[in-house]
This record gives structure tokens, sequence and C-alpha cells, in this order.
């Protein structure tokens, strides 16, 4: 059964396209490309995102958004935090701009995201939820003289007791999909799918290889036109962000993250789809959460921005781009640099250590807080301080913080980096400095290094720890520490 938060943050992953993908065999007849202009083309370059918001609806939030292959007919998913329910509308530009926008007459459940517009227009593919509403499943409607028909469940080698969700048809008419389980720690296991299109119907699916679905969640897909590349979201560094991987000799390449123009340190970027022209990359940046789980929160906003600026590669460029990873344990060279030693008088330092999460708590939910800190500067200055040394603060599942899931993330418990950079210019303001207890010795095994090192054996994080084989020379899976704890865990255990 699926949990009651399992849908929201499918939600978060969702992706949906218009051309990202090509025609279904049997069903998308190859039709020209639109020449004319489309109402999203913009006669400057858009070299940084901009906000995309042709239509809004007063309590609902724009999360995603489709195109019709002429991109004169927009489709949105619009969510509403208030009641927890989505559902797609559409609107049509006219007149110079769009229309009102109206639900679309196949959205009839409390959950409908992502559609998916064929090549030519006669079908969408979407999400919903099932009809007992345990979870979601893959559902499409076609385009008939009257409208659009009743939407119709994909067969059950596509629908089964987990979440499917973000379809998408690839230039060879063949279904790609996202398969979710929630498991019981409520991390979860997200794959991306692949089902042929063969004799009328889809097979069943096969997970895309292990660049793609190497342990961490992979919640959308949008393949190229021609199939030489395809850019999907996941929290491979921590947060949600949007990455290409290029088909070369029968599989997708190791992932790359798009440029900073796309990813931000302090949002999440999911959902993307390449405009039906092929000229801009459309996606939705939304409230990270890893600053909260509280998903009636989080803020969704679908920006736009030209394709060419994202950090894709041409074939060129990328086979220019293709070299051997070194092994960092083998000629590793360093900088020699002279450094300007100082006196030892001159680091001379009182430094109060604080456990964050029991010195002072700001807002009264009785854990301890930066802020908390910040508002009894005054206290630490007058007892003659003048450093502190802060125990761990990076985001991590644990009270104490030494096992840390994102370097780059203040954990939540704490507060955010605004308050982190708050409580730095506070103290330098008392003369009183700031030094973290930076845990780089080991992470937490949901660690997206750890997890991406574990499952993928030549992937390029794989050295950031330690392997050995049983019987291995040296090592012995009896090792204990001087405190007594096992040194060495067989691969998938804690």
């Amino acid at each position: 059964m699926k949990r009651s938060r399992a849908i929201p943050f499918l939600l978060a992953g969702m992706v949906l396209l218009s051309s990202c993908g090509q025609s279904q065999q049997a069903q998308n007849k190859q039709t020209p490309t639109p020449t004319g202009p489309h109402p999203y083309a913009k006669t400057e370059k858009m070299v940084n995102p901009t906000d995309f918001a042709p239509i809004q609806i007063e309590g609902m939030q724009m999360t995603d958004i489709a195109f019709s292959p002429d991109g004169q007919t927009l489709f949105a998913t619009m969510y509403s935090s208030k009641e927890n329910t989505s559902q797609i509308y559409y609107s049509a530009y006219q007149g110079g701009s769009w229309t009102k926008p109206e639900k679309a007459p196949f959205s009839t459940r409390n959950y409908d995201a992502a559609p998916f517009v064929t090549k030519d227009g006669q079908h969408i593919y979407f999400t919903a939820s099932n009809d007992d509403g345990s979870n979601t499943d893959l559902y499409v409607t076609d385009k008939t003289s009257s409208g659009w028909s009743d939407p119709k469940a994909l067969g059950p080698q596509i629908n089964t007791k987990l979440n499917e969700s973000a379809p998408v048809i690839d230039k060879d008419g063949s279904l790609v999909f996202c398969r979710e389980e929630v498991r019981q720690n409520d991390y979860p296991l997200a794959n991306m799918m692949l089902s042929k299109y063969e004799s009328n119907t889809f097979t069943e699916p096969v997970a895309l290889g292990k660049n793609i679905n190497n342990g961490v969640p992979t919640y959308s897909m949008c393949v190229s036109p021609n199939g030489d590349y395809a850019i999907f979201t996941s929290p491979r560094e921590g947060s949600f962000d949007l990455y290409v991987t290029y088909f070369e000799k029968g599989d997708f390449s190791y992932p790359e993250k798009l440029n900073i123009r796309v990813n931000t340190n302090n949002m999440d970027e999911v959902s993307p789809i390449i405009s039906p022209d092929g000229k801009y990359l459309f996606f939705t940046s939304r409230t990270s959460y890893q600053e909260t789980m509280d998903f009636s929160k989080w803020n969704y906003t679908v920006r736009q921005v030209d394709l060419d600026a994202v950090g894709i590669k041409t074939p060129e460029q990328r086979k220019a781009s293709l070299t051997t990873l070194p092994d960092p344990y083998q000629n590793q060279t360093f900088p020699e640099v002279d450094r300007n030693k100082t006196l030892s008088a001159d680091k001379r330092d009182v430094y109060y250590e604080i456990f964050v999460r029991s010195f002072a708590d700001s807002d009264g939910n009785g854990i301890g807080d930066l802020n908390g800190i910040t508002q009894n500067l005054d206290y630490i200055q007058n007892l003659g301080v003048t450093a502190i040394w802060l125990m761990p603060i990076n985001a991590s599942p644990s009270y104490h913080g030494y096992d840390v899931t994102d370097y780059y993330k203040i954990n939540p418990n704490y507060g955010t980096i605004d308050d982190f950079k708050k409580l730095v210019s506070e103290a330098k303001k008392r003369n009183i400095d700031i030094i973290m207890d930076l845990v780089i010795n080991h992470t937490s095994n949901r660690n997206p290094w750890f997890i991406e090192s574990s499952t993928l054996k030549d992937g390029p994080r794989r050295y950031f720890y330690k392997w050995i084989g049983e019987g291995q020379e040296g090592y012995n899976l009896g090792d204990t520490s001087s405190w007594g704890s096992q040194v060495w865990h067989r691969s998938g255990q804690s």
C-alpha cells in the first residue's frame, strides 16, 4: 500500500513532455514539426532561466507543463496544497494571449499529473491515482471527433501495486516511465523502466542501465527527439538536480549535471521537457525537500531557458571530453605552495563547543537551532569566548549529525543556510570566529555518494569509500575498532 506522502513526493519528480519523445508506433503518425512561431518563442536569447507562468488559478500552483505539437495548446498540472490534490488543466493561445484555463475532461481523479502529448497530438498519457487510491498508475486518453475519450489504464504489465508515473514515448515508440516503491524507511526506490511497443501492445518493462538506475531515486526522463541524449531529475548529490546522459554504444553514459544556470544550491529542479520546436528547456524549480518535508509549504515555478545554454554537449564536444578517469590513489600530485606560518601565539582562542540541538531553541519546537545561538551571542561573548566550535550542522538523519547526507545543506532542524550566514555575520561583529565540525572521514549510508559507490563499481565515486573482497589479504570481516565496534560491513548492510 502506498503511504500517504508518496503521491506528493512523486509530484516532486514528475516529468511531462511534448516533443521530448518521438512518435509511438501504430499510434503516433509522423507529422512535420511546425515551422511557424510558437507562443513561448522569444526574439532575444534566453541564456538564464526565466519564469513561465501563462496561466494562474487561485489557490493552485502549476507544477509541470506539456504542449500540443503546434505549441498552441498548453496542458498543465495544477496542484492544491490545501486540498492535497492535482488536476490537469488546458489553455489555448488565441488572439495573442492564453485563454482562461479549464480542467481537462479526462482529469477526473484526485491526483492527475504529468501529461505527455504524442507527436501527432492524438493521444495523451498521464499519471493518476488508481481506483482505490492505493498507488499511481499510467493512463491514456485518445482524441476523438467529440473531444477526449475516457482515460484507459495501461495493461497489468505496466501498472502494478507500486507507483508508476511520468510516461514518455521515445523515438522508437517505446514507453519510458518511473516505477517507485516507498519502503519502510521512507527512502524510495525509484527506477526508470522501458517497455517496447510490439504487436499493438507494450511489452514487459525492463529497468534502464546502472548509469541511470544506481540506487538513488530517478523520477523522470526527457528523451531528445533523435534519442541521442536524455535529461532526468535525481537527488544524487542531496537535492533534486537535472542531469544529462548520452546514448552511446547501446547504453546511456554516466550522467553529468546540467550547469549552474539550471541547477541551484537552494532549490529542487524537476520535470524537464523540451519544447515542440526543440529550442527550449522547460523545467520546474521547487522548494527543496531537504528544507522541509511539509509538502503544503512547497512553492513551484516553471522556468524556460535556451536548450543550448544549459551545458548539453554536441557529439563532437562529447567525443573530445571523453577521458579516462585517473586512479586517485595513484600518481596523485599536489601543488607545492609555500605556507606563511603564523606564530602559535597568534592562533590561540577561547573556544566554546556547541551541540546545536541542545543549546538554545529559538522557535519553541524543542530542538536547538542556529538562530538560538545567534540570540545568545552576547552571553557567549561575556564569557570571554573568542571562537565557537559547532558540532555537525550538515544534513543528517541522526540526532548527532556525524553521518552526513549532504555537505552543501544545513540540517533543516537547525535552520537554513541564511540562518547560518546570519550567525557568522553577527559573530564577526563581536570578534567571534566560527569553525565547523566538518565530518568528511565518513558519510551516512543514505548519502547519494555512498549509494552510488555501493551500486556502481566502475563509477567515479567508487573510490570515495574503501571496499574489500572477502578474504582479501590484510583485512578481516571480524576486525574491530578500539571501541569494540565492527570495522567492516557487508555491502547492503548498515
